[in-house]
């Protein structure tokens, strides 16, 4: 069949159409689709010898595409463009479970066809990005040292298509730490040490290219520290490097029979990384910093503090580093050695009162995240920092059990907001850290916030004694809700709190607090926030998110609003329900 086509020699290749042939393709399409729909017609009126007009209806079908595939678009897209788009596709970095995820996202591409193997080898940023997931020890599936030699080859060539492009690596993996804690026997941890000792040759590759460390992240679950792996973290500073960008995040693994990490071992980790290296952290191009789990006193870590802007910090480890504490005392110390600090991320425990100090400056601090243990902070922590640049301020759920709802005066989260509320423009804040009355006092000192985002996600054994704690209620909303004079022409009744919030976000796990009330509340809230003739000064709402645990949204929050004359243009609602497979999103 195909041979009675005149693009018969075109067909399934690369050719790109002249624009004198896109209009005799475009007719030839055309008279064989008329074949295909006589056979359509054929196979609805005669029942006869099926089976043969399938096979005719196919390979015309087949044959059509075939001529279809000549006029894609992607065909007549430059080289230059097609190479952009490619860029832009393996830049849109998403970790997954299959590792390499960048990587192969350049190797798809350059087996489509030869030319866009030809545009994908020759495009040597597309080689940069290596997300590298190490496969698990024990293997579910497949020889161990076959799939790492698999990934040493994809690691390799990676790096040689990438020419002298600044690398941005990420490792991760190792361990199924599942399997490897109920494992009892030494031997059972000597063969395995034995085979970890094959990952030498993974870390060779990456650390012949370490002149060229953009951006690292390191991210193991390992039984013991004394692996090949750790030379990654062993890298000597060097006068040229351009490293920016580092994250570590370091598991280890015991098994049911080990109660706490080998002293040797505990020695060996603290070595690398206390009081002068030699490791990464000493490079002083780093500028951007993220430590999760960490082993010993942060503060003594041989980094060149002076010159991060970025930081962030999870936290210690909690079985080998169970000693360890970070409260304000430590927060203070840690802020102090980072005086060019932009952003920071921050744990709180409840350790003993803050020792007497002077207050500590941190002069471009914009964003701030704090995740206190026990849902608060000490309440003279506030007048213990100066922060002229604060813009942006997080604060998170904390994962202790003494949650306790402060009033404003007894809560250190309110005192801070007392003192920066008004410089602030985005804020995130725990409902339950607060009384009613509590979460009202701060919502009211946040006089320039743009974006304001309310976590009412129960504390750990609180789900069901929340009596005096501040959730999404319908008080709640009305606190925020402008009023109007509907008698005297819609004039408000007073300036609102948050008078120039344009962005709002709810999220409530509450099963029994969010209900049809609830909903309502909330509508009659965005509808007061996106009233026509608005008063000077006060901010017109943009978008409102509101992600609930309960199947409430079965009613359209946006058909709602249009009952009520809410002028909806320019405005989104986007609405989910965690737990269910479908929401709501607009």
């Amino acid at each position: 069949m195909s041979s009675s086509s005149p693009f018969h020699s075109h067909l399934k290749t690369n050719y790109v159409p002249s624009d004198v042939e896109i209009p005799e393709i475009r007719a030839f399409i055309s008279t064989r689709q008329a074949v295909l729909d006589k056979i359509d017609q054929q196979i609805k009126d005669l029942e006869l010898q099926p089976e043969d007009l399938e096979g005719r209806r196919r390979a015309e079908l087949e044959f059509i595409g075939d001529h279809l595939a000549l006029l894609s678009p992607i065909k007549r897209v430059p080289d230059d463009i097609l190479s952009s788009i490619l860029v832009t596709a393996v830049e849109e970095r998403t970790r997954s479970f299959q590792g390499l995820v960048s990587f192969r996202k350049a190797m798809a591409f350059s087996h489509v066809c030869t030319r866009w193997r030809e545009v994908s080898i020759g495009t040597k940023p597309l080689w940069r990005y290596l997300d590298i997931r190490i496969p698990k020890y024990p293997p579910y599936k497949d020889d161990w040292r076959v799939q790492l030699g698999r990934l040493e080859s994809m690691v390799r060539t990676s790096i040689a298509r990438s020419a002298g492009y600044p690398l941005c690596i990420e490792v991760e993996g190792c361990i199924d730490r599942y399997a490897v804690s109920t494992w009892n026997s030494p031997m059972e941890k000597e063969c395995m040490r034995e085979e970890l000792r094959y990952l030498e040759g993974l870390v060779e590759i990456l650390l012949e290219s370490k002149a060229r460390w953009r951006e690292v992240l390191f991210c193991f679950t390992l039984p013991f520290v004394d692996t090949p792996l750790r030379q990654l973290i062993l890298v000597q500073p060097s006068k040229n490097a351009i490293l920016q960008n580092v994250e570590l995040d370091f598991h280890l693994v015991l098994s049911h029979s080990e109660q706490e990490m080998p002293q040797e071992s505990l020695e060996l980790w603290q070595t690398d990384w206390m009081h002068g290296g030699p490791s990464i952290l000493m490079h002083d191009s780093i500028r951007k910093l993220n430590l999760n789990w960490v082993m010993q006193d942060i503060t003594t870590m041989a980094v060149n503090w002076p010159s991060l802007t970025h930081l962030a910090f999870r936290g210690y480890h909690d079985i080998v580093a169970s000693s360890l504490h970070f409260g304000p005392n430590e927060a203070l110390r840690l802020l102090k050695l980072c005086p060019n600090l932009v952003t920071c991320s921050i744990p709180m425990e409840p350790t003993p009162p803050i020792v007497a100090t002077e207050p500590i400056t941190v002069a471009f601090l914009e964003e701030l995240s704090i995740t206190p243990h026990s849902y608060d902070i000490p309440t003279n922590f506030a007048s213990l920092v100066v922060l002229p640049s604060l813009r942006k301020l997080a604060i998170n759920e904390g994962s202790g059990p003494d949650c306790i709802p402060h009033d404003h005066g007894e809560s250190g989260i309110a005192h801070f907001l007392e003192r920066f509320g008004n410089q602030l423009t985005d804020v995130k804040l725990h409902t339950p850290t607060f009384t009613p009355a509590g979460l009202d006092h701060c919502l009211r000192h946040l006089t320039n916030v743009v974006r304001l985002e309310l976590h009412s996600n129960p504390p750990c054994g609180y789900y069901y004694n929340l009596s005096d704690a501040a959730t999404l209620t319908p008080q709640m909303f009305a606190n925020i809700t402008p009023g109007h004079e509907s008698h005297s022409g819609g004039n408000l009744v007073e300036v609102p709190v948050l008078p120039k919030l344009e962005t709002v976000a709810f999220r409530c796990e509450y099963p029994y607090h969010c209900d049809d009330p609830v909903l309502d509340a909330l509508i009659d809230f965005v509808a007061a926030r996106r009233r026509d003739g608005r008063e000077p000064g006060i901010a017109r709402l943009r978008k409102a998110e509101f992600v609930v645990s309960v199947p409430m949204l079965f009613r359209d929050p946006l058909q709602l609003l249009r009952t009520k004359d809410v002028n909806l243009d320019g405005f989104s609602f986007e609405g989910y329900e965690m737990y269910l497979d479908e929401g709501i999103g607009m």
